[in-house]
């Protein structure tokens, strides 16, 4: 089965699969729904007709999936802007036994459930490449110049200084969403991105082609956002934070569905599946060929993160990739992540600092449309933290006395916490010896009513709530 054949203005979908193709991992279930999609420059709804044609081909080179050009690893869209896309609901296939027909069609197997409209989300990042004292703005616009004369491969994604825009709307003013972003990320790394309500939603956007950039542009593997999507779909992976899963399919026929579309076939596409099944651990005693319905959360995550992960993406996107997974299963994840992000840039979103420290080469912090700070773990607490976090807690009337306490120890000591007799202070790490802090706390027991008390490095939880105020 090739992918679209296009028509005048019209593009088939070839979709489906023989059901005596079982053998070559097609969907098992009798029944099918094909689909046929045409492409117009104004939106149009969904019509429903009766199919008719000639046999569906039974021979061994059945097992075909639907395929479609514009469409990512995982998601059937339609496109808000110049090139919309209509899907066409044609008819329940009957069951074995019955004629099937359907002019220039293969047909899926199996009751699909039709999303209508799924934004794909990537997020193309980024790494600073800011030595000495050369500011980063200087530094990356060398990078993009350099890029645009001769193309350097080992960059995944360039975004530069990219804008969005949305006009006024019901008497309101316009909002700037994307005030400017400049990045860039190599192949092999994973970079992680922080946090909610700052523009983030709207650079995927962009990144995808769904929502159409005010100003400049970004590159994803060599590849201009503005001329190049169609192509750019093939290169990317996306595990959403919500679940795009069939509940009446298997494990393997959804790896089997989707490797399809980034066009993978025969030994190969097998391969493929399998491999990601055992890399996520759901291979095992069935797992594998028992339907999605019957799959705990923590299972359905870790086939989202698998289905991403199929036809070798060049960038891949991961929102909240580890939520609701216990300790084993995320340890499992992240070791596949580990190993998958070697010849890939991964993207990851994430409010656990754990799972930030562990993936992520570098970390980025976003807030108010623009990126605020980036680099290690390390180096993000070293220079946004810089102070160790001071907490006491004593009996009621003795808050002054602590205070006094801290101040000997520091004098540049800042309280950030007061509450129910236990106070949290902010020493700066220079000037402050450790030693002299246990031994300063030990004789103020004598005299204080201390409870508890800790003193703890600033750690990249810190850093996020710090940068994001």
């Amino acid at each position: 089965m090739g992918l679209t054949r296009r028509m005048g203005k019209r593009w088939d979908l070839m979709v489906g699969s023989c059901s005596t193709a079982k053998s070559q991992g097609s969907l098992h279930n009798p029944r099918a729904v094909s689909w046929q999609c045409s492409r117009w420059p104004r939106f149009s709804k969904g019509q429903a007709w009766a199919a008719g044609g000639r046999q569906c081909d039974r021979q061994a080179g059945g097992g075909e999936f639907l395929a479609i050009v514009q469409a990512s690893n995982a998601y059937l869209q339609l496109r808000g802007n110049d090139t919309k896309t209509r899907f066409e609901f044609v008819e329940d296939m009957p069951r074995d036994g019955h004629p099937i027909k359907a002019p220039d069609m293969s047909f899926i197997v199996g009751k699909l459930v039709f999303i209508q409209i799924i934004m794909l989300l990537f997020l193309t990042c980024i790494t600073y490449q800011v030595t000495g004292a050369t500011p980063f703005g200087q530094c990356l616009r060398e990078i993009v110049d350099r890029f645009l004369q001769q193309p350097d491969t080992s960059y995944s994604v360039i975004i530069d200084n990219i804008r969005k825009v949305y006009p006024p709307k019901d008497g309101n003013a316009e909002v700037v969403a994307v005030k400017g972003f400049s990045l860039s990320i190599q192949r092999g790394q994973c970079f992680g991105l922080g946090s909610n309500g700052t523009g983030k939603t709207s650079l995927i956007s962009m990144l995808t082609g769904f929502t159409k950039h005010t100003s400049n542009t970004a590159y994803i593997d060599g590849m201009d956002i503005r001329t190049d999507m169609s192509e750019i779909y093939t290169r990317i992976g996306v595990c959403p934070q919500f679940k795009l899963l069939w509940e009446t399919l298997t494990g393997r026929e959804h790896l089997m569905f989707y490797g399809r579309l980034k066009r993978l076939n025969g030994a190969a596409l097998i391969e493929a599946a399998e491999q990601s099944l055992k890399e996520l651990q759901i291979f095992d005693g069935g797992v594998a060929d028992t339907l999605v319905s019957q799959y705990s959360g923590g299972m359905k995550r870790r086939l989202s993160v698998a289905i991403s992960l199929i036809g070798d993406p060049k960038v891949v996107y991961l929102d909240e990739p580890s939520t609701g997974l216990d300790p084993a299963s995320r340890s499992a994840l992240w070791n596949a992540l580990k190993f998958a992000k070697k010849d890939k840039a991964i993207i990851l979103t994430t409010h656990s600092m754990e799972e930030a420290e562990a993936l992520c080469d570098r970390i980025g912090i976003a807030a108010y449309g623009r990126l605020r700070c980036t680099g290690t773990s390390k180096e993000l607490e070293a220079k946004y933290g810089g102070t160790f976090v001071f907490t006491v807690t004593a009996a009621a009337g003795e808050d002054e006395a602590v205070e006094r306490l801290v101040r000997s120890i520091s004098p540049a000591a800042k309280r950030t916490y007061h509450i129910a007799g236990t106070q949290k202070f902010e020493l700066p790490k220079q000037g402050v010896r450790i030693a002299e802090v246990f031994r300063a706390v030990e004789q103020a027991k004598r005299s204080l009513n201390i409870a508890a008390w800790g003193l703890v490095d600033t750690t990249l939880e810190d850093v996020f709530i710090k940068v994001d105020c």
